[in-house]
């Protein structure tokens, strides 16, 4: 006859089991990180485009859609020729011309 096991004893309130705390590990400390005088130096030096110098940048899709639709509004309430594509084409030359003057 075999005999009986008896049930596995209960842990008290309050302790840590042995498997939770045989594999916990303790993440390693975080330190402030320290630069190099020459990296430090190389981000002082970075030169700074000059936003006068640079050239206008190109509208955004949002932009052009906008102005095209208010040119096609017009080309419509004047009965003129034309279709979206122009309108389109219209509306980016239009931002972009207008942007030149601002940078002047």
């Amino acid at each position: 006859m075999e005999e009986p096991t008896s049930p596995a004893p209960l842990k008290a309130a309050g302790q840590p089991s042995a498997k939770k705390s045989a594999g916990r590990k303790t993440a390693p400390r975080k330190t402030g990180s320290r630069k190099t005088p020459a990296a430090v130096a190389t981000k002082k030096t970075a030169a700074k485009p000059n936003p006068k110098a640079t050239a206008p940048t190109e509208p955004s899709d949002a932009d052009i859609r906008l102005r095209a639709y208010f040119i096609a509004e017009r080309r419509v309430q004047l009965a003129l020729e034309g279709d979206p594509a122009n309108d389109w084409l219209a509306a980016k030359q239009e931002l972009l011309q207008e942007a030149r003057q601002r940078q002047s």
